[in-house]
């Protein structure tokens, strides 16, 4: 089974119907379904706001219902990253490349061996290129 790391953006297409990327759940589900999907817990932190939860279509139960087959999906909390993670926010002086604080502790799950060989599913693809070799899935050329 292939092992991915979903992005934020994924969550919101699949269980959220008022989203942009909605048309493309159906696909998304149709890979992740086959796969271990890897879920930082940050994306957790944002994907679940206010709106989301208070949502009346059902979406925190379909949500729940996915991430409930603990053999499927494993989630990782952000302890071993967010101090790196924070530090390359706060120190970007040369102003390179802005990337989020979550952006950053997936791009260090991406270099961390001791999860295995992974891909990253997001549609927001220029956020994570060039890390290991990572496989980028973008939802909209499934």
């Amino acid at each position: 089974m292939k092992r991915i790391i979903v992005d934020t953006g994924v969550w919101y297409a699949c269980f959220d119907k008022t989203d942009e990327n909605y048309p493309y759940s159906n696909r998304i589900l149709s890979v992740l379904q086959f796969s271990v999907i890897i879920v930082p817990f940050p994306t957790l932190y944002e994907t679940l706001n206010t709106r989301f939860v208070k949502n009346t279509y059902g979406q925190m139960d379909s949500l729940n219902s996915f991430l409930s087959v603990p053999e499927r999906v494993h989630l990782v909390s952000d302890t071993k990253y967010k101090e790196k993670a924070l530090l390359s926010v706060l120190s970007n002086v040369e102003k390179k490349k802005h990337y989020s604080l979550v952006d950053l502790i997936i791009r260090l799950m991406m270099e961390d061996t001791s999860l295995g060989e992974k891909a990253v599913m997001t549609f927001n693809v220029g956020d994570f290129m060039g890390v290991n070799n990572t496989e980028l899935i973008n939802p909209r050329c499934l």
